[in-house]
Parts: structure tokens; sequence; C-alpha cells
């Protein structure tokens, strides 16, 4: 019996009741760890929605502008066509040659 009054009384109660304060504490920081993790991966992600939102925004935007170009190129072509069918029957030089239209 007298040993267990000198281990209560030398600290061995409070090293035993220290050690589960801290399997305790270690629990807890090990959750709040986690928690600050996940939130962390949280933002990462979102940035990365963020990112792929305003990329897919700058291409519809960036296609919308290449349209644009090229229904302008198409008529440009088309205007060059029809001046080329209208000026083909003047390739001929000789002023006499019956393909040339007067």
């Amino acid at each position: 019996m007298d040993d267990l009054i000198t281990w209560l009384i030398g600290g061995g109660l409070l090293t035993l009741v220290g050690a589960a304060s801290s399997v305790v504490t270690l629990k807890y920081t090990k959750k709040s760890a986690e928690a600050d993790a996940m939130a962390k991966m949280q933002e990462v992600y979102q940035k990365m929605i963020d990112d792929l939102r305003d990329d897919k925004k700058e291409s519809r935007d960036e296609v919308q502008e290449l349209r644009q170009s090229m229904a302008a190129m198409s008529r440009d072509v088309e205007e060059n066509k029809r001046q080329v069918i209208e000026m083909k029957p003047l390739k001929c030089v000789d002023m006499g040659c019956l393909n040339r239209k007067q």
C-alpha cells in the first residue's frame, strides 16, 4: 500500500493523467490537421475550377473572333471570285480576238 501512496504522491498519477490528456490532445490535433488539409485541398480544387471556367470563356471568345474573321475572309474571297469572273473575258490582250468582250 505504501508503494501505491508513494507512486500517487510522486507524480505517477499525474503522469498517467498527463499521458491520457496527451492522447486526447494528439487525436484532436490530428483531426484539426486533417480538417485544415481538406480545407486547403478544397481551396485548390475551387481555384482550379475557376481557372478552367476562365479558360473555357476565353476559348469561346477566341472561337467567336475566329468565326467572325473567317466570315470576313469568306466575303473577300467571294468578291475576288466575282471580280475574276468579270475580268476573265478581258484576259485576251488582242483587241481583235473573238473571245474578248467589248
